[in-house]
């Protein structure tokens, strides 16, 4: 675009900035001649400091370097071939004017910024007076500048882990390096992240994970003494690069085992205190083996008909006999009448009520 202006001011400057002759070219005369005066202020300047000033036209590129080496917080990087959006130094991101003629260089310079109101409130940056720049001209002119960047991520349409050297110029990416397969810690590291962050789905991390995770924390609020160590989020990820060790794909951790590699968060004794101490399952005194769903802040429940709850009197305990478990009672429908840890209130009060209302819809039904 300064090539463009300095062409026009050259067709002003033969028409000895004559003002109908440089209107007739859609140049504005007084404006021209102002810039020749300054052009003639700067030699001035240039001979005092004792820089030799020659006529003779410049190299086109030492011009555009001379633009570079100027305004280094104007180089910008096209976000995309078909468009003028444009990505500055300090993630400011601005439009080419739509006179710009820089249409297909990758990185550019741009000595004007303008700010427009484009509608009532909404203020866009555009770029003027833009012109190309080359990578080697950055690295002649801000060698300390240009600084390489490993870049780790998941590619969503390979389904994989890859890597790649990034060039940055202050904090602008001005070139990306090839991707490829990443190292296997990096891997592990990307993966675990995505699959914590719920966009990789592990098959194996399934509900008796969950529950698995739900006895371990629970335990060790109910009884501190035991020194078993809760998995908090914050241990959720390095056990999720465990799992994930090895693989650089989604596909080769889709099915990995989890529970083996939480039940190794925790020594052979501490597994035991758990197994004993905050079972899955427990037998109740008429001798079922009835089945623990835990919650975060409550005592575990379990489910059980009231057939199946026949001549026990009180809920089990765990956890040291600190806790008093849950019994959601279920109707022989399976539709549950009443959530307790008072099966003696049960006996003498609901459970009359329950006989009353389902016993002639359930006739078959053992009624005591």
């Amino acid at each position: 675009d300064m090539l463009v202006c300095m062409r026009a001011w050259d067709q002003a400057a033969r028409r000895r900035f004559e003002p109908g002759a440089c209107a007739g070219l859609g140049l504005d005369a007084a404006a021209a001649r102002r810039v020749g005066e300054l052009h003639a202020q700067f030699c001035r300047l240039a001979r005092r400091q004792g820089l030799r000033v020659a006529h003779a036209a410049a190299p086109v590129a030492a011009l555009l370097k001379c633009l570079a080496a100027a305004f280094p917080d104007r180089v910008g990087r096209r976000l995309s071939p078909a468009t003028g959006r444009v990505l500055l130094v300090h993630a400011r991101r601005a439009d080419l004017a739509a006179d710009s003629t820089v249409r297909r260089a990758e990185l550019l310079v741009a000595p004007e910024l303008q700010r427009v109101e484009v509608r009532r409130g909404q203020v866009e940056t555009r770029l003027s007076l833009a012109s190309a720049i080359d990578l080697q001209w950055l690295r002649d002119l801000y060698p300390g500048h240009l600084i390489e960047k490993r870049e780790v991520f998941y590619d969503r349409d390979l389904r994989r882990v890859v890597a790649r050297d990034n060039l940055f110029f202050l904090d602008l990416p001005v070139h990306e390096g090839r991707r490829r397969p990443a190292e296997t810690e990096e891997a592990a590291v990307c993966l675990a992240r995505e699959v914590a962050s719920g966009r990789l789905p592990l098959k194996q991390w399934n509900d008796r994970v969950e529950q698995w995770i739900l006895r371990l924390n629970s335990l060790a609020g109910w009884c501190p003494e035991l020194g078993l160590p809760a998995l908090d989020d914050g241990q959720r990820l390095p056990l999720l690069e465990q799992v994930c060790h090895g693989a650089g794909s989604a596909r080769e951790i889709r099915d990995r085992p989890v529970l083996p590699v939480l039940q190794s968060w925790l020594s052979a004794p501490q597994l035991q205190l758990l197994l004993r101490q905050a079972p899955e399952q427990v037998r109740l005194s008429n001798g079922r083996q009835v089945r623990l769903t835990y919650e975060t802040g409550l005592a575990p429940f379990f489910n059980a008909r009231i057939q199946d709850l026949y001549d026990v009197r009180e809920c089990p305990r765990i956890a040291m006999g600190r806790v008093r478990l849950r019994v959601k009672i279920l109707a022989p429908n399976q539709r549950p009448i009443q959530i307790t840890d008072d099966l003696a209130s049960f006996w003498t009060e609901g459970y009359q009520r329950a006989r009353k209302e389902l016993r002639g819809r359930y006739p078959k039904h053992e009624w005591r």
